[in-house]
């Protein structure tokens, strides 16, 4: 059973009725101007795989209990004004292959649960307020090919568990405020990488980095020719 109302201009809130929909295996409401909170009566959607919630208004925090809908493959809720942290229960997402909460405003930590989630291709965290270290649990997702990070407050180091990532393709960490890139010189299986290196911090280790040539690297540093 599928729902597909991609760009249709609705207005309004989802109802909390929405989680009777107990056959429902795909929801599509992209693209549109819905309004308010995402209706915590749609964890009961035991049998959904896809909720594409991306480009409309919403507003309000994720359902802390997001993990009951462990047959979700796809959520996306990129360009909201979602506010909150990111639910440790996300952890229990165990088939989830694409998470996108992007250009939100979210804040808090990357829960370390996040690390679980071993089918993940797709991690797009852009744009949001998270702080704090990158969990070194991440270097679990094995099937992991895009983590985009850019734009928050993020610090520490790159986990030296980041070099298990063998499938990684893009890796967009710009914009954040790392003391040290080191260990993402033992990636060797990545195309293509967007870095930032025009803020470095006090004894960091940037001009030690060597990619090899295999890669296509994007810095701001390049940009400005070293301005």
């Amino acid at each position: 059973v599928e729902i597909d109302l991609f760009e249709n201009n609705l207005v309004g809130q989802l109802p909390e009725s929405l989680g009777e929909l107990q056959y429902l295996q795909s929801l599509n409401l992209a693209f549109n101007k819905l309004t308010g909170e995402i209706p915590r009566s749609i964890i009961h959607l035991h049998r959904l795989k896809v909720l594409k919630l991306e480009m409309n208004r919403l507003v309000g925090e994720l359902p802390g209990n997001l993990g009951e809908m462990e047959s979700l493959v796809e959520l996306s809720l990129f360009n909201n004004f979602l506010s909150g942290s990111i639910p440790e229960s996300v952890g229990d997402l165990r088939n989830l292959e694409v998470l996108n909460l992007s250009s939100n405003r979210i804040t808090g930590k990357i829960p370390r649960s996040i690390g679980n989630l071993i089918f993940l291709e797709s991690l797009g965290l852009f744009q949001n307020d998270l702080e704090g270290n990158i969990p070194k649990d991440m270097g679990n997702l094995a099937n992991l090919r895009e983590l985009v990070m850019a734009n928050n407050h993020l610090e520490g180091e790159i986990p030296e568990e980041f070099a298990q990532l063998a499938n990684l393709e893009v890796l967009q960490i710009q914009n954040n405020n790392f003391r040290s890139l080191l260990n993402i010189e033992r990636m060797d299986s990545g195309q293509f990488l967007v870095m930032d290196y025009d803020r470095p911090k006090e004894g960091n280790d940037f001009k030690n980095i060597e990619i090899q040539e295999s890669r296509m690297v994007e810095t701001e540093y390049d940009k400005t020719g070293g301005q």
